[in-house]
């Protein structure tokens, strides 16, 4: 699935966001997600950046 396409279906798609702030924060923390926490098939279900 790619990087582009996640941050679409978790983030992005369907949602509207009050100001471009809101949305960055809103990035920002999901960024965090994806790279802390995130589960990565690539790498046999680690995370990135343990």
């Amino acid at each position: 699935m790619g990087w582009w396409r996640t941050l679409n279906d978790d983030l992005i798609d369907g949602t509207t966001f009050d100001s471009l702030a809101e949305f960055r924060d809103e990035l920002k923390l999901d960024l965090l997600y994806h790279n802390e926490v995130y589960p990565h098939q690539a790498l046999r279900g680690k995370r990135p950046n343990p």
